[in-house]
């Protein structure tokens, strides 16, 4: 039985390439959530569950990025 979804492997130089490629796209943005996310980390508690939002916030922009999906920030 063949795999008729096979793919070719990522190796590590894919992956970082694909990696620098976002963050240079999108770098003032991704900076900015980045800085004010670490600036949240001085307030505990609510500062780190702010700072962890954040973080999530900036991986679900680049994981719209890498599935060709993009998506804009947006503040709900």
């Amino acid at each position: 039985m063949t795999n008729k979804y096979a793919h070719k492997s990522l190796n590590l130089g894919d992956v970082i390439s694909a990696g620098f490629r976002i963050y240079r796209d999108h770098f003032k943005q991704y900076f900015t959530m980045a800085f004010f996310g670490f600036l949240w980390l001085i307030v505990p508690i609510y500062g780190w569950a702010k700072f962890a939002a954040i973080s999530g916030a900036i991986a679900r922009l680049a994981f719209f990025e890498v599935s060709e999906r993009p998506r804009t920030r947006s503040r709900r």
